[in-house]
């Protein structure tokens, strides 16, 4: 559902006045490319993994938020932030235009990975966007990170998956340098990772299945999409202490 995706809310203005006609404005939100772990972690102040309890229902109708008016996780564990574990926490449900999650009864019991800031101390509703966060399932790259942050804080890492309908294991990923080829293997969740790599320009060329291209597919969410001779390779630049996905 809301996997590996990031979405800016962007408000379209239109006053138009033409015999007699006015025009209202319209809301919509836009598609951004996914940060990287190290990227969303600095940017939320709480992170966490949640399972969902328990929705509550609106009390008359509302068909714009599915009848829906908050969703109540129960936090599992904390990589980030104030919260404790067996706090419980609720979300504010989304209507489809202003990207926040939208919640259902379906999602009970399944536990997410999330990446939050706190709400306004007026409100005891937090607010879920998109970005990083996703269920649990879909979030083994980031947990590989997560769980050994203290190891590797300040390294260089490069980091990825391969996917199609389910993660592609074994195959084996090369980081192409300017003096240097550097090779590792995507894990049983179709995860690779390399850290302590050198600041610079690379090519990302990992063992594609027959008949995979590499185009703007969400595992290549943030290199650069300047023109290439093969869609077999992806480019990126790897700053200092940073990470590219």
């Amino acid at each position: 559902m809301q996997r590996n995706l990031r979405r800016i809310l962007v408000l379209f203005f239109f006053l138009v006045s033409f015999l007699g006609l006015t025009f209202a404005a319209a809301t919509a939100c836009v598609l951004l490319p996914l940060p990287t772990v190290l990227d969303e972690y600095e940017r939320a102040n709480v992170v966490i993994t949640a399972r969902v309890v328990s929705i509550e229902k609106t009390k008359e109708p509302d068909p714009i938020h599915f009848n829906i008016r908050s969703a109540t996780m129960v936090v599992q564990k904390v990589f980030k932030g104030n919260l404790k574990v067996q706090d419980a926490i609720s979300f504010v449900q989304g209507n489809g235009i202003d990207c926040l999650w939208e919640f259902d009864e379906k999602m009970i019991g399944r536990e997410y990975l999330l990446y939050l800031n706190s709400p306004d101390e007026a409100s005891d509703l937090w607010y879920l966007g998109q970005g990083r966060s996703s269920e649990l399932s879909d979030a083994a790259n980031d947990l590989l990170y997560l769980n050994n942050l203290d190891k590797v804080r300040g390294e260089t890492r490069v980091s990825g998956t391969l996917h199609d309908d389910f993660p592609v294991a074994g195959k084996n990923v090369r980081i192409i340098g300017k003096n240097k080829t550097f090779q590792t293997a995507t894990d049983e969740h179709g995860v690779y990772e390399v850290y302590g790599l050198p600041p610079g320009k690379y090519l990302i060329a990992p063992e594609m299945p027959y008949g995979w291209i590499i185009d703007r597919d969400e595992s290549f969410p943030t290199v650069s999409e300047r023109p290439m001779p093969s869609k077999l390779y992806k480019a990126f630049t790897l700053r200092p202490k940073r990470q590219r996905l």
